[in-house]
């Protein structure tokens, strides 16, 4: 077991209340407040990356820093994606109106009564 220093402790205590104030900000539906987490938590994360040392310790906060550019990336592109959707919703559904109707047409060539 390694030492563990009183400057440690504090560094600890430092960093969870750091990263419990951008969590209870993340918690939010208010976008604005959300991606401004996000960049808290960027802002944080490449401060502190540098001085760690413990490989899991690295690769969680790598981790955490792809996601949060993830989310920020989808974030600025929703509108893109919106539409995207939309598009795609409004054309299969056309299509699929399309072959109903003329299924129902197909039937009732076959079908004559």
């Amino acid at each position: 077991m390694t030492g563990v220093t009183f400057n440690d402790i504090l560094q600890y205590r430092i960093i969870s209340n750091s990263y419990e104030v951008i969590l209870s900000r993340l918690n939010t539906k208010d976008l604005k407040v959300f991606k401004q987490a996000l960049k808290e938590l960027l802002s944080f994360v490449s401060k502190i990356k540098s001085y760690i040392t413990v490989e899991k310790l690295k690769y969680l906060i790598r981790y955490q820093e792809k996601l949060a550019q993830k989310l920020l990336f989808v974030i600025r592109i929703r509108y893109i994606i919106f539409f995207l959707y939309n598009t795609i919703v409004r054309s299969l559904t056309l299509k699929l109106y399309e072959s109903i109707r003329e299924f129902i047409n197909e039937i009732g060539k076959i079908i004559k009564y």
